[in-house]
């Protein structure tokens, strides 16, 4: 965890699950919101991300490969999405374990971030994001990519974001 989250500590996560906190806060431009982590082996404590062993990609991820490529024309490299990372995306899941309910380690660390731009993906994302709009974040809906029938595919929120 970089030091700027330091304040996060005595919600004591793990450095495993909370992978996408190595990206330093004043780096941190836009938050890619998702549910929940993919289950092992594929968890990395980044939303969405996989290994990059990892050669089948689960289907939300191509989904948001496929966005990100058709609305910005950017392609992702791998399924790590360390290039998004590397632009500045926060890639956080509201829940960081399939077994714990994360939310309000999620609600502080977004609370601590009130000019960025927050892209919720899934129910349970915008749910919490809702929450943020008020601190002066420009909050983002879209369906979870698992899903790109519902809103995702041609949803634009990366160009947006």
């Amino acid at each position: 965890m970089h030091p700027s989250w330091d304040f996060l500590a005595p919600l004591k996560p793990t450095a495993a699950i909370i992978r996408a906190l190595q990206l330093p806060r004043h780096k941190v431009r836009v938050v890619l919101l998702g549910n929940r982590p993919y289950p092992a082996p594929h968890a990395t404590g980044l939303a969405f991300a996989v290994p990059e062993w990892c050669s089948k990609w689960p289907r939300a991820l191509r989904s948001v490969r496929d966005e990100v490529y058709r609305d910005t024309g950017h392609h992702l490299v791998d399924g790590t999405l360390r290039s998004l990372e590397e632009q500045g995306v926060l890639l956080l899941d509201v829940d960081l374990t399939a077994d714990h309910d994360w939310s309000v380690f999620t609600g502080t660390l977004l609370e601590s971030l009130p000019d960025v731009v927050i892209v919720a993906c899934g129910v349970k994302a915008r749910k919490l994001a809702s929450k943020h709009s008020a601190l002066g974040s420009t909050v983002l809906y879209t369906s979870h990519p698992k899903a790109p029938m519902w809103g995702f595919t041609g949803s634009k929120v990366f160009s947006r974001a």
